[in-house]
């Protein structure tokens, strides 16, 4: 490793070169490539580490791979949040169900006793019988203990069809059994036994097909094979059975070694084990080798003509630019270590590769240190990642280009190939395809139609907010937790980095790595954008069961050393709260070892974003504000005053600072309402905005005590208002300004109805945000009996106070939800003409309600610009 100073650490990140990687040895990989020896850092390159599933295969999308299947998702709420994002893929938009756990099931286990009721809910009220359901646990379920092969067999019983267990354990990603192995034995475990045929081969490995194109299939066909299988090309659950009868299977994944050899010891189908390789000298001895454990040789035809099509087209490529230099990442379709030796054998260039090496990457590896033993090998997930300067690469010549999107993010000025569609190319077309796709990249030709047919096809928007799930059918009853139309909502979890994010602060969540990559990945939209501190634990079991905080505090004091932060936030996750994890110790020990502020926000996973939000501002706001300010600097205004009639129009004798809080993207209803909203607070005469969770940094949080009056626009801010109001006297409203812009658009025949008097509307949202709607609709339609319902899912204890009001409308919402179960019980009792609510709420039944777009990133995960 480099020795670096602090001042040099912090401006160039840890990598070792090739030649020093080869000379320490297999047996000898650095910690700088071990995730469970440092933080995990977040950035957008790291996203297919941290959030499995949210591009490509993850555990939930894999186990979705027999045709007709359906899975049940076991879990706390903040586990099961990014699958929204899956659910916009063509296919798998109605296939996903959620049973949430609380902290009583946590303690009692209870939820495992309702898994049998919701299998059965869910097989009842689908119109298609499903051909079997996938049911998936994660982390809190690993440390529990949890037998789920056994809750499985016992709601077999209860539906008559397969149910088979699926596990998502961040915990165990390094362990002997990983998630994505794991994954793959269950469901090969359901082949039944078959009559062998010997012209007929399974293909194991990936779970989207091979590239059509690959020679793979016509070698197969001239070695006698009729009959080539892939789970991904299964027509229906009959057609996957039928792999049961497979002479043999081919493995081209190493993560699918432990279901053929479980296929092998259970059915007696031998395996053979073939690599995808770029250098297509050794994809022709792998087919030797393969041809003559078949006692035949390989045909030439075949062989000869796919390899020549393969060499010529990398040749021309090579001749008309020989000076192409590469950053490859490690998502790609590919090893990244045997994709950089096939370029630098073509005669280009390799500056950088963004990888973890593994012990069989280490033949690569020598052979790239001959060749180029200058070679940076950098680690994604290393914290001192965060200080890796976006850019250009330097010192290259030519054409410089990014394989996989992971080294896009750190050369956004260069020529991308992301390289990581779902289907997979393999044997002598992968290199061709390169060559292909190289060469139209470089010629400025990229096809967009050939990147699309690899790619999942997402719903649009109106298909999305118009597949709803088949109508509830008359069953024995609801299940306490069971969501059967809805993702789950923004987790508190989200709700804590979110208030974070703006702040100087390095960020730990204390997960295994999931969480993280759920929270940046799919509920913090300023991620792609502007580089954050946020590092995760990388908790592994042992981590857990042992409590190992001492390792967390060395790893949490390493990274922070390289860092320019000036506090220290710990976040929650489930497993924290599962193992009962001692914050304030962990404070404390940080406390001394850093010397900096450390915060604590533990969050659990299991409540919603709001719980997190309102705890997470209270506590900047008690550690860091400061004190003195002068309670009278705005008399007039002491209380908290009723916001509609002081932000529309009314002049208040105003100046100095107005600080709003409440406007994390979670909580705005368009992040382009804070423009909207500083405008009109500046036409008041304050002479400085400071939105708290968006743009306040920590001396605007110190500097707390001199605001003239505050602005709460979401229930999560009410209590630091509060907590403000009695330490430096500083007046509040309730209420969100603006909020009548979403009133603009309204459909033909809503002014009609609303006019005549018989207009039954729902707000759902945020209580601030629903109350400031639904007085903006009152002052619109004034003296008309129309009836409006507020609801929200995000109330918390500061909203059930009939105190607060907007222009005279309660903040407390007129119904308080907890799950889906209620907002389908409140839509069965009441009948609404109009619906105000994000798009994701089209999903469930509403008895004929028209829906008026009011988004909400919490419920749907989806920005929706206005």
């Amino acid at each position: 490793m480099k020795n670096k100073s602090e001042k040099d650490f912090k401006i160039e990140p840890n990598y070792y070169t090739a030649a020093e990687l080869s000379r320490a040895g297999k047996d000898h990989i650095p910690d700088l490539y071990q995730t469970g020896r440092h933080l995990i850092y977040s950035s957008p390159a790291t996203l297919a580490y941290n959030s499995p599933g949210a591009e490509g295969f993850g555990v939930k999308r894999a186990g979705l791979s027999v045709p007709g299947s359906v899975m049940l998702i076991v879990s706390p709420g903040c586990c099961g949040r990014n699958t929204a994002e899956i659910t916009r893929i063509r296919g798998y938009e109605d296939r996903f169900f959620y049973l949430q756990m609380d902290e009583t099931d946590l303690v009692t286990g209870r939820h495992l006793k309702k898994i049998p009721a919701a299998v059965r809910r869910i097989a009842g009220s689908l119109p298609v019988k499903p051909s079997v359901i996938m049911i998936c646990i994660t982390c809190a379920d690993a440390l529990l203990g949890t037998d789920l092969e056994r809750v499985c067999r016992r709601a077999e019983k209860e539906v008559n069809l397969p149910v088979r267990p699926c596990y998502m354990y961040a915990l165990t990603r390094e362990g002997r059994k990983p998630p994505m192995v794991y994954v793959r034995e269950s469901l090969y475990s359901m082949l039944p036994r078959q009559k062998k045929r010997s012209t007929s081969v399974n293909l194991l490995g990936y779970f989207a097909p091979l590239h059509p194109e690959s020679e793979l299939f016509s070698l197969l066909k001239s070695a006698g094979i009729r009959k080539i299988r892939q789970i991904s090309t299964c027509k229906d659950v009959n057609d996957f059975y039928r792999m049961g009868e497979a002479n043999f299977n081919l493995v081209l994944n190493p993560e699918a070694r432990g279901a053929a050899e479980a296929l092998t010891n259970r059915l007696g189908i031998p395996s053979i084990e073939l690599t995808r390789f770029y250098e297509t000298d050794l994809t022709g001895h792998q087919y030797q080798a393969f041809f003559a454990a078949l006692g035949m040789t390989v045909p030439e035809n075949v062989n000869a003509m796919t390899k020549e099509r393969a060499d010529s087209a990398g040749e021309a490529l090579r001749a008309e630019y020989p000076d192409l230099s590469f950053s490859i990442g490690e998502v790609v379709n590919a090893n990244p270590f045997e994709l950089a030796l096939a370029l630098l054998r073509m005669g280009w260039r390799v500056t950088e590769i963004f990888a973890n090496p593994a012990a069989d990457c280490y033949p690569y590896i020598d052979r790239i240190a001959a060749l180029c033993p200058d070679i940076r090998v950098y680690s994604n997930t290393d914290p001192s990642m965060l200080s890796y300067e976006i850019r250009s690469a330097e010192g290259t010549s030519g054409t410089h280009i990014t394989i996989g999107k992971d080294a896009a993010y750190y050369h956004p000025d260069a020529l991308h190939l992301n390289f990581n569609e779902d289907s997979q190319p393999f044997g002598y077309e992968a290199a061709w395809y390169l060559w292909e796709r190289l060469g139209e990249l470089v010629r400025e030709k990229v096809s967009p139609a050939r990147e699309g047919s690899t790619m999942p096809q997402k719903l649009s928007a109106q298909e999305e907010a118009s597949v709803p799930m088949a109508p509830e059918r008359a069953l024995a009853g609801p299940v306490k937790g069971l969501d059967m139309y809805l993702t789950p909502f923004a987790p508190d979890q989200s709700g804590a980095v979110s208030a974070l994010y703006s702040l100087d602060g390095m960020i730990v969540i204390l997960d295994a790595g999931g969480c993280t990559g759920n929270i940046l990945g799919f509920d913090e939209p300023r991620w792609q954008h502007h580089k954050a501190a946020v590092f995760s634990a990388g908790l592994r079991d042992m981590d857990a069961i042992m409590g190992r905080d001492r390792e967390l505090v060395q790893k949490a004091v390493s990274a922070f050393s390289g860092t320019e932060c000036s506090f220290i936030a710990l976040v929650g996750t489930p497993v924290p709260s599962i193992i009962g994890t001692d914050y304030r110790a962990l404070e404390r020990m940080l406390e001394k070892k850093c010397g900096c502020p450390v915060i604590s926000i533990p969050t659990c996973g299991m409540k919603t974003c709001e719980s997190g939000l309102e705890q997470t501002y209270l506590t900047l706001f008690r550690s860091f504000s400061g004190k003195g300010k002068d309670s009278s600097s705005d008399g007039n205004l002491s209380g908290h005053s009723q916001s509609g009639a002081a932000l529309s129009g009314h002049p208040a004798k105003a100046s100095g600072t107005a600080g709003v809080i409440g406007c994390t993207p979670l909580e705005f209803v368009d992040i382009a309402d804070q423009k909207r909203i500083r405008d009109l607070l500046k036409s008041r005469g304050y002479g400085r905005v400071v939105f708290y969770g968006s743009d306040a940094d920590r001396q605007d949080y110190e500097n707390a005590g001199e605001n003239v009056r505050n602005f709460v626009l979401s229930g999560a801010g009410i209590r630091s208002a509060e907590y403000l109001r009695e330490t430096f006297g500083t007046p509040f409203e309730v209420g969100y300004p603006g909020i009548a812009w979403y009133l603009r658009n309204l459909p033909s025949g809503f002014e009609d109805t609303c006019r005549t008097g018989t207009a039954r509307i729902l707000i759902l949202h945020d209580p601030v945000a629903a109350a400031s709607l639904k007085a903006a609709l009152l002052e619109k339609f004034p003296g008309e009996k129309i009836r409006i319902d507020c609801a929200s899912f995000f109330a918390g204890k500061a909203c059930e106070q009939d105190s607060y009001t907007v222009s005279g409308v309660t903040v407390k919402p007129d119904v308080s939800l907890r799950e889906e179960n209620d907002l389908l019980s409140l839509l069965r009792e009441m009948t609404y003409d109009y619906i105000f609510a994000d798009p994701a709420i089209a999903k469930i039944p509403a008895g004929g309600a028209s829906l008026i777009s009011f988004p909400s990133f919490a419920i749907s995960g989806k920005r929706i610009l206005t």
